[in-house]
């Protein structure tokens, strides 16, 4: 298996749905004969297409998305990641997240409805935190156009439990190491008794954000709550969907009014449970 790059295909090949997956195999919309189908088919239906969403890629191929070449570390990490088993964690606006059956990794499928007024932005925000930011988004590969150099398929479970089989040459996907949300972080620490922590975690929120910045990079939601977290005790960017270059000042005060509001949350959460710890002001970058 090779991870050199996406490779132009001249068509993505259809997926088909695994023997027995029949509500994929459908040709009909499903809303016309509800009257005739059972409510636990119907939700049976659903959740299989909560896993269709999401692929094929069927836009055209574009060179700007492929992101850097892996080094050798990088695709024993990857074969590490596709070689086991996914299992639904949940979704956002622009994808839906599997997390890798030994908890290390997520992989997160675009969906492509979502997509279709604002893929340039968002592809080009996850090769932006792929190619500048790997440190900070812990992104471990991204594969924004179809390819078929892959020649992989994994397993996912969605949140019911059904399993299929998705062909990943013909998906658009990102796949990072996982990471814990700040709040349940910090509530685990302060539940330990270890506040000093706790307190250089936050810190270290409002640093990454900063260093993100002075790389020339800025998050258009750079909510702290929700789109960064930690991993062995560092911080990272979990959400890379929201990533611009910084062209000039007012675009810096902004950001900077922004992500004060952002910080007001936390800070509002933190008086709520744990009054001792305290956001430091950020400093303008």
């Amino acid at each position: 298996m090779s991870y050199r790059g996406n490779c132009k295909t001249p068509r993505p090949r259809k997926i088909m749905a695994q023997k027995g997956d029949f509500a994929v195999a459908w040709s009909f919309p499903i809303a016309s004969y509800k009257s005739f189908i059972p409510l636990s088919l119907l939700f049976f239906s659903f959740n299989i297409q909560e896993c269709d969403k999401f692929y094929p890629a069927l836009h055209p191929h574009q060179t700007r998305w492929e992101g850097h070449s892996l080094h050798s570390s990088d695709i024993t990490t990857l074969t590490c990641a596709l070689d086991q088993p996914y299992t639904y964690l949940g979704r956002g606006g622009q994808a839906t997240a599997f997390v890798s059956q030994d908890g290390q990794f997520v992989i997160k499928f675009f969906k492509q409805k979502k997509l279709e007024d604002c893929r340039d932005q968002t592809f080009s925000s996850y090769t932006i935190a792929f190619d500048e930011l790997t440190s900070e988004s812990q992104l471990i590969y991204i594969h924004l156009n179809s390819t078929n150099h892959l020649k992989k398929s994994i397993r996912l479970s969605d949140s019911t439990g059904k399993e299929r089989w998705v062909e990943l040459d013909t998906c658009d996907f990102v796949v990072q190491r996982r990471a814990v949300l700040p709040l349940e972080y910090l509530q685990d620490l302060m539940k330990r008794g270890h506040r000093e922590e706790a307190q250089q975690a936050i810190d270290q929120l409002i640093q990454i954000i900063q260093a993100t910045y002075k790389k020339g990079v800025r998050n258009r939601d750079p909510n702290i709550i929700k789109n960064y977290g930690f991993i062995q005790g560092a911080p990272v960017l979990i959400d890379a969907g929201r990533l611009v270059k910084c062209k000039n000042h007012k675009e810096k005060a902004r950001y900077h009014k922004k992500l004060k509001r952002s910080l007001y949350r936390l800070q509002e959460w933190l008086d709520s449970h744990f009054p001792e710890l305290k956001v430091p002001e950020p400093i303008d970058a």
